[in-house]
């Protein structure tokens, strides 16, 4: 894989590590407000994204490696 390549996957998996952070944090909030569904959902979303970022970390340690 092209470096330029593996330098955006990087990117990617930064801002997405971001997002994460930024669902987990609005969950919090929505939970100290008590709007469950929301904080739910929004924990839901963070988790999923979460998922992708823990793929694509191990797609680049495995570019990175060869």
């Amino acid at each position: 894989m092209k470096q330029a390549t593996i330098e955006a996957l990087e990117l990617a998996y930064l801002q997405l590590r971001r997002l994460c952070e930024d669902l987990y944090s609005a969950s919090e909030i929505a939970l100290d407000n008590d709007d469950f569904d929301d904080a739910v959902f929004l924990q839901s979303q963070a988790d999923k994204l979460f998922e992708e970022a823990i793929n694509l970390e191990y797609i680049i340690s495995e570019q990175e490696a060869q």
